[in-house]
């Protein structure tokens, strides 16, 4: 099974928080117990880009992090998706009104 989850950056908030904590939602694991970020992708690196002040709309970041495929936009929305990749998959939406 696969679940398509978007969420939006709080304006005080990192992209780099928003992912872990989303992700571990979704996972339902404690955000302490995920592994790092940074194995994935550097963080300071992805809070730089997002939260620069380039005109850039069209930029976005995807990766994949703890079962799950991560896209970040520019505008500020998060897609993460959490992927069985042993299986053929149907994916739900649902969206996180922050």
């Amino acid at each position: 099974m696969c679940s398509n989850h978007q969420t939006r950056i709080e304006p005080s908030e990192e992209p780099s928080h928003a992912i872990i904590t989303t992700v571990a939602a979704l996972a339902n694991v404690p955000a302490d117990e995920l592994p790092p970020l940074y194995d994935s992708v550097d963080p300071d690196a992805l809070d730089a880009l997002f939260r620069s002040s380039s005109d850039r709309s069209d930029l976005q970041l995807s990766f994949s992090y703890f079962e799950h495929d991560v896209t970040v936009h520019r505008e500020g929305e998060i897609v993460v998706t959490a992927v069985n990749r042993d299986a053929s998959v149907t994916c739900m939406q649902s969206t996180d009104e922050r």
